[in-house]
């Protein structure tokens, strides 16, 4: 039942009456006291809101969905609410995360980017995006089209903060009205990253439709480590890092892919052209790399794979999209060699390494690394000055670590080298043969290569 305005008039008019002739006897206010009122009429709910914006801090409560409902009871329920409008047979396995106002097919008009938890848990609830458009008719028709990766898959999972929502240029198309050519859709969730671009699905007399899709999958990366997206260097560069593998060492293996250019999108354009047969296209470039950066000093490292990844480092010129992203560490090559490796590297032999030169790489991959953990507390190598004492000492003595890699575009290249503990820390001292299999068990990791 709508509210008649008159009787609002009428009942404000007389508490505003009513309250004129309470304060008839008070004496006049002076500015200053004018003022002190001011500030306590501030003071009030600026307390408030921090201590209510601490609850939700500490609690780790999403306060929008508590503020929607608010404005929309405010709004004597004639606001549209997106929670509101789910089926009750759904509501306890869909919510609403968040809503946003963005121009998303360049027609000036801000459509509803309505991001959408299911299969509803406490902090893993995969995320689903909807973008609702006042699409044609007179009154216009309110339609939903999805954002759909290939083979239905969602397009982050919930977290602390809701996915984020960016316009950027990354393909080249005349997608837009008039042969514009329009920004694409990037949604970064914490191991998620979508980007979709707009497509003209239908004439502006049909019916509207979601069937081609309006909103067209570009790319859909997971990482377990994490995706990031360069949007100022290299336009549109996504780099996916996969942490699966090298429980210990915290090592990962980041993949970088492009725009493939002949498909306008990072499909693999000689695969199935359906939306559920679309996979990525090979990646550009993959190495072996430190999770989250090298370590602040890696010559203590209690893993000697880690040494060995860091002596190749060292021999970058500069830092670049490669291994030698790490070069800014400025580790000298020399301090993860000893004995025989050492001697090698003094006589300027950086063949023992194959390396074209020490100091100098431009471009380096690691493409598999092995090493052999049981080695470092087998007794059988004791008197080999390996193994682990378990009477005069508890540190690892001994391992073996085989790297492949490509350096400076030259063919793939393998090395085994023995690791030994000097001085309290894991050395390089000698290059082995490759082609003896060690009856041991081994940890490995591989990147895929373009």
């Amino acid at each position: 039942m709508p509210i008649d305005l008159r009787i609002v008039f009428l009942v404000l008019a007389a508490a505003s009456g009513l309250l004129l002739l309470l304060s008839g006897n008070a004496p006049p206010l002076t500015l200053g006291q004018i003022g002190q009122i001011f500030v306590h009429f501030l003071l009030v709910p600026a307390v408030v809101l921090t201590v209510v914006t601490f609850a939700f801090l500490l609690t780790r409560t999403d306060p929008f969905p508590m503020i929607r409902e608010g404005a929309y009871q405010l709004g004597l329920q004639q606001l549209v609410s997106f929670e509101h409008a789910i089926p009750d047979n759904l509501a306890d396995n869909i919510s609403v995360r968040s809503i946003l106002r963005e121009d998303t097919d360049g027609d000036g008009f801000r459509e509803w980017v309505v991001f959408y938890r299911f299969d509803t848990r406490e902090m893993s609830s995969p995320i689903q995006a909807i973008i609702y458009d006042n699409d044609r008719g007179n009154p216009p028709v309110i339609f939903a089209y999805a954002l759909r990766p290939p083979a239905r898959d969602y397009v982050s999972e919930d977290a602390l903060l809701p996915p984020t929502f960016e316009l950027e240029q990354i393909t080249a198309d005349q997608n837009g009205p008039g042969g514009s050519d329009l920004p694409e859709i990037v949604i970064h969730g914490p191991r998620e990253l979508s980007i979709f671009r707009f497509r003209e699905n239908s004439e502006p007399w049909d019916f509207p439709r979601d069937a081609p899709p309006r909103y067209e999958s570009v790319g859909f990366f997971r990482g377990s480590g994490g995706v990031t997206i360069d949007l100022e260097d290299n336009i549109g560069d996504v780099s996916v890092v996969d942490r699966n593998g090298f429980e210990r060492s915290q090592l990962a293996v980041r993949s970088t892919f492009r725009v493939n250019p002949v498909t306008n999108s990072y499909w693999d354009q000689f695969y199935g052209p359906t939306e559920l047969d679309r996979r990525l296209a090979p990646p550009v470039f993959s190495t072996i790399d430190f999770f989250g950066g090298p370590p602040d000093d890696i010559l203590d490292s209690a893993f000697p794979e880690k040494v060995v990844l860091g002596f190749y480092v060292a021999n970058c010129a500069g830092e670049n999209s490669t291994l030698c992203v790490n070069a800014m560490a400025e580790w000298l090559p020399e301090d993860f060699l000893a004995g025989d490796a050492l001697a090698e590297f003094q006589n300027s032999n950086s063949g023992y390494f194959g390396l074209p030169n020490f100091s100098g790489i431009q471009d380096l991959a690691v493409v598999h690394l092995h090493y052999y953990p049981s080695l470092e507390t087998d007794p059988d190598l004791l008197e080999l000055g390996g193994g682990r004492d378990v009477v005069t000492r508890e540190e690892s003595q001994f391992d073996v670590v085989d790297i492949s890699f490509v350096a400076d575009g030259a063919p793939l290249q393998t090395f085994r080298y023995q690791m030994n503990l000097v001085n309290g820390r894991w050395k390089i001292t000698q290059r082995l043969a490759v082609d003896a299999r060690l009856a041991v068990p081994s940890q490995i990791q591989t990147a895929p290569q373009p």
